[in-house]
């Protein structure tokens, strides 16, 4: 089953739950496009980082990437699409929130 199939039928899933799923649902076919559609036993652990990693720094867009992509295989892994997930086992950690600034009262 091709990976593009594999995703149609995941998002039919959460869909049929009674989820929205729309924004997952971009993820899933952000991923599709950058790995290429292919077989879904095909997609390589180093593809799936290259994914994730994207450009530029450490963002929490990463975390979210990740949780859906750990949705879908756990979904892929239970149906036996697939033997094992190739996301990484080991997380980044998440960058610090930014602490808000609080500007001067100056009363003139």
């Amino acid at each position: 089953m091709t990976l593009s199939e594999l995703i149609e039928r995941y998002v039919t899933f959460k869909r049929s739950l009674g989820l929205i799923y729309r924004s997952e649902a971009q993820v899933l076919q952000a991923f599709c496009r950058a790995i290429g559609d292919r077989h879904v036993v095909e997609v390589l652990p180093s593809q799936v980082r290259a994914y994730l990693d994207s450009t530029g720094p450490m963002t929490s867009s990463w975390h979210t990437k990740f949780r859906v992509l750990h949705g879908f295989y756990q979904f892929a892994l239970g149906r036996g699409y697939v033997e094992r997930s190739p996301l990484p086992s080991v997380l980044p950690m998440c960058p610090p929130h930014q602490s808000p600034y609080i500007y001067p009262y100056n009363v003139a």
